[in-house]
C-alpha cells in the first residue's frame, strides 16, 4: 500500500522594473502594504514609487511524501518462512494463520505449522521408474522433481540403445514407465528422538541390496526398518527434489539371493498398518501408471522413433531430435512446466488425486528456493 500527502506553499513577491524584490506579500494589491507600514504615508509612497504594480513573481513550492507499507499476502499465497515450517503452499488465509500442513507436520494454537511432537503417520507420493511392475521393497523412489531429475540425466540422453543385434531399441534398464505410489510411514521412537525427524537416514539400494558398508549395523539395527530420505543438491529441479528409501526384508542381499532364512531374520519395515515398531514402519500401493512415450508426446511408437535417427536428449546440444520435451535441462520455467505435465497425467487418471510433498526433515535443504509447483 502506498499512501501520497503533497504540501503546497504559494509565496507573492512584488518586484520593481530591474527586478529587485521590494518585499514578500500575499496581496496582489500594493495598497495593501498600508498596513504593513502601519499607515507610515513615506514609506507606502517610497514602496508604490519604487515597486511596478503590473509586475510580480509568484513562486510555488510543493513537498510530497510517499509512505508504503508491504502488501498483505494474496489470498491463499504463504510467504518463505511459512513454507519453512511447513505450510502447504496455496493454503495460507493471513500472515500468521496456514490454511493446511504439509504431511508430517502439524497446526499449534495459532494456526501455524510446526514438527509434531512425536512420530505420526505421514502419507505421500513418490515415484519410480519401470519397465514392468515389480515389487518396491528394498528400493529408492523420488517425489516429482526426483524422479524427472533422474530421466533427464541418466536415462533419456541415453535412449535408443540397440539390442538383439540391432533389431530393436531401448532406453537404459528398458524403462518405459513411471509409477506413482501411495506410501504411509510411520517413524520409530529412536528416529524421533535424535533429530525430531519424522524420516530416518537414506539408504541407497542397487537391485535390491543395500550399497552401504553392513547398512543393518551403521542403520537398522539403530533405528529400526525406517523409510529414509535425502534432498538433492545441485539438481536444476530444485531443492526440494528428494530421494526416499524403503528398507524391506533381507535388505543385505541382492533380488533373487534372498533366503528364507535371511528373509525371517531380517524381516524389514513393510507391514499392513505401520505403527512405528522396528519392522512395522511403513506400507505402500501403486496408485497410477504413465508411459513415457505419452509424457513425452512422441507422434510414433518408441521403436519407430529410434530408427528414425531421432534422440530424445541429447546433452551436448540441451535438445531432442525429433522430441523437445527435454529440452533445456537448466531452464526453471521448462522444468516446472515438466513437473505440471507429469501431474496432469497422473490427474487425468484420478483427479484431486495430487498429494504434497512431506519435508524431508532428516537432511533438510539449505534453503527454500525451488521450482516444484
Amino acid at each position: 500500500t502506498t499512501t501520497t500527502t503533497t504540501t503546497t506553499t504559494t509565496t507573492t513577491m512584488w518586484v520593481d522594473a530591474d527586478g529587485i524584490s521590494c518585499g514578500s506579500f500575499e496581496s496582489s494589491k500594493c495598497e495593501d502594504v498600508t498596513a504593513y507600514y502601519e499607515d507610515d504615508k513615506a514609506k507606502v509612497d517610497a514602496f508604490n514609487k519604487a515597486c511596478d504594480r503590473s509586475c510580480k513573481v509568484t513562486t510555488t513550492t510543493t513537498t510530497t511524501t510517499t509512505t508504503s507499507t508491504p502488501p498483505a499476502p494474496s489470498p491463499g499465497v504463504c510467504d518463505d518462512n511459512q513454507i519453512k515450517e511447513g505450510c502447504l503452499p496455496g493454503s495460507c488465509t493471513y500472515s500468521t494463520s496456514c490454511g493446511e500442513c504439509v504431511p508430517g507436520r502439524v497446526k499449534d494454537g495459532r494456526g501455524n505449522c510446526q514438527q509434531a511432537a512425536g512420530p505420526v503417520n505421514v502419507t505421500f507420493h513418490v515415484y519410480r521408474v519401470a519397465s514392468k511392475p515389480e515389487d518396491v521393497e528394498n528400493d529408492n523412489v523420488a517425489n516429482e522433481a526426483g524422479i524427472l531429475d533422474y530421466l533427464h540425466r541418466e536415462i533419456v540422453q541415453a535412449s535408443c540403445q540397440p539390442v538383439s543385434g540391432g533389431a530393436r531399441f531401448q532406453r537404459p534398464g528398458a524403462v518405459d514407465r513411471i509409477i506413482r505410489l501411495k506410501v504411509t510411514m510411520h517413524t520409530t521412537k529412536q528416529v524421533f528422538k535424535e533429530r525430531q525427524s519424522q524420516f530416518g537416514p537414506f539408504v541407497s539400494f542397487m537391485n535390491g541390496k543395500c550399497q552401504g558398508a553392513n547398512c543393518t549395523e551403521s542403520v537398522w539395527s539403530q533405528y529400526g526398518y525406517v523409510v529414509g530420505c535425502q534432498t538433492q543438491a545441485g539438481s536444476p529441479y530444485g531443492l526440494k527434489t528428494f530421494w526416499a528409501s524403503l528398507p524391506g526384508s533381507c535388505p543385505d542381499q541382492e533380488r533373487g539371493k534372498k533366503s528364507a532364512a535371511c528373509v525371517k531374520q531380517y524381516p524389514g519395515g513393510r507391514c499392513d498398518g505401520p505403527n512405528g515398531t522396528s519392522t512395522c514402519t511403513w506400507t505402500a500401493e501403486e496408485d497410477g501408471m504413465i508411459k513415457l512415450d505419452q509424457l513425452e508426446g512422441l507422434t510414433m511408437d518408441y521403436q519407430s522413433f529410434c530408427r528414425a535417427g531421432n534422440k530424445e536428449y541429447d546433452p551436448v546440444s540441451d535438445k531432442g531430435l525429433g522430441c523437445s520435451f527435454w529440452d533445456n535441462l537448466k531452464d526453471t520455467e521448462q522444468n516446472k512446466k515438466r513437473i505440471e505435465a507429469l501431474r496432469a497425467m497422473f490427474e487425468t487418471q484420478a483427479p484431486n488425486s495430487t498429494m504434497p510433498d512431506p519435508i524431508c526433515d532428516w537432511n533438510p535443504p539449505q534453503t527454500e528456493t525451488q521450482v516444484v509447483v
